[in-house]
């Protein structure tokens, strides 16, 4: 039986990279199941309605494939951040965050490391889940882990209390081909509430991070960046104040989920119009 329903592609990862990465698959089957899963993507994409991208990038993958693409930009809702008052001065702020999956390419071992040479008096808050027990026993051992403020998975409004305790937000994902043209939603939500972002200096991210002066970027795996970025933020109350507000800004400007649901929904009206 058939009938009128639409099917939409909902794409938030380019997924036939970002399985070539994942810490749970052997190495040696990777590259044949992304390439199965392409080839699956691919077949799916020629029939579906509409693929939305997550990413302008995701958005080329599907280009030549896909019946119609729009991209919808992945970004932060910012009512889920209260109002613009939170980024003022006066708010106590003496930590840095790593909040999001725990995993090697996603840098912690780095931003580990970096704690070596960080302020003694900086507090250091790590939220999510780990990718694997593998990382979980390494980060566990790591000598620098006792410095760590863990909170494990937590719901929405425990990230928000962490973020209102932070100076720097930390996304130093490792160079792969899915995280060098990804726009990580943690990037957008640092910057929403108010946090200077400590970032990896892929081209795409420094053009966002530059034109905003939101923050900071750093080779993802030098702990020596990560800690001096970390400890100019913290020694310059000014210019974490100045970061944060002008990361606070530019979603609202731009990067929020509230210009962006406008898209979605505009699609999905001309998608349905009889």
């Amino acid at each position: 039986m058939t009938t009128r329903a639409k099917v939409i592609y909902d794409s938030h990862e380019c997924y036939p990279e970002d399985l070539q990465n994942k810490e749970w698959l052997p190495r040696y089957l990777r590259i044949p199941i992304a390439k199965i899963y392409k080839f699956i993507e691919d077949f799916g994409a020629r029939k579906f309605d509409m693929v939305v991208a997550a990413t302008p990038y995701i958005y080329k993958r599907f280009e030549g494939v896909a019946k119609k693409i729009i991209t919808v930009n992945n970004y932060p809702r910012l009512q889920e951040f209260g109002s613009e008052s939170d980024t003022n001065p006066g708010i106590k702020r003496d930590g840095v965050c790593y909040v999001g999956a725990i995993s090697e390419i996603r840098g912690i071992l780095p931003f580990l490391d970096s704690l070596t040479n960080v302020e003694p008096a900086v507090k250091v808050y790590v939220a999510g889940s780990f990718a694997t027990e593998h990382i979980k026993k390494m980060v566990f051992a790591h000598p620098n882990w006792a410095r760590v403020e863990f909170s494990g998975q937590v719901n929405r409004v425990e990230i928000r209390n962490i973020y209102k305790k932070s100076f720097a937000g930390i996304v130093n994902f490792l160079r792969a081909p899915n995280h060098e043209f990804s726009q990580p939603n943690k990037l957008f939500e640092y910057m929403a509430a108010g946090i200077p972002v400590v970032a990896s200096d892929f081209q795409l991210w420094k053009d966002i991070i530059e034109l905003t002066s939101c923050g900071i970027t750093v080779r993802p795996d030098s702990a020596t960046e990560i800690a001096n970025a970390i400890n100019k933020l913290y020694a310059d109350k000014k210019l974490f104040e100045s970061m944060g507000q002008a990361g606070r800004e530019a979603v609202v400007d731009k990067y929020s989920w509230e210009r962006e649901g406008v898209v979605l929904v505009d699609a999905y009206k001309e998608l349905t119009a009889f």
